[in-house]
């Protein structure tokens, strides 16, 4: 958290209307917010149904993991199908997704290369690679594993 709110100050320093929001804050968090010193919204839980309405608003989706948590890589795959730039921190978890093109990889621990990143990727929204990151989701839906499984199986039985 400390990295994020350090880059996010440093990049509201040089472009104006940049606010962080933070979907599902911690209690910590929640409670620490005013201590942060830059433009943030943080909400508790949120429905699953309404989370389409805040990741629909944002510019981009930053992730940066100090250590290869386990629930990253989960929110990081429910945010791709929105074409939205992605940024994240290079840890194991993420190397597929550098490999096939689909974030940003900054170094972990680094808020002055997260904020250079964030800045130059507001700069250049429409840069996007949306039709990989649409195709990425595809390849790789429940429906397109589960038949994929289904073949295996079948060729075994």
């Amino acid at each position: 958290m400390h990295l994020l709110v350090d880059a996010v100050r440093k990049v509201q320093n040089v472009v104006n209307n940049v606010v962080l929001l933070i979907i599902r804050a911690s209690r910590k968090e929640m409670t620490l917010h005013r201590k942060f010193g830059i433009s943030v919204v943080l909400t508790g839980y949120v429905p699953e149904n309404e989370q389409p309405l805040y990741f629909s608003a944002a510019d981009v989706f930053v992730f940066p993991s100090d250590d290869d948590v386990v629930g990253a890589l989960g929110a990081v795959a429910r945010v791709l199908c929105y074409s939205k730039p992605i940024i994240v921190t290079d840890v194991p978890r993420f190397y597929e997704l550098k490999r096939d093109g689909v974030v940003m990889v900054v170094p972990s621990g680094n808020a002055e290369s997260l904020a250079k990143v964030v800045m130059n990727t507001l700069n250049n929204l429409n840069g996007v690679k949306a039709g990989k990151m649409l195709q990425y989701c595809r390849e790789r839906s429940w429906k397109v594993i589960a038949s994929r499984w289904l073949e295996i199986i079948k060729q075994l039985a």
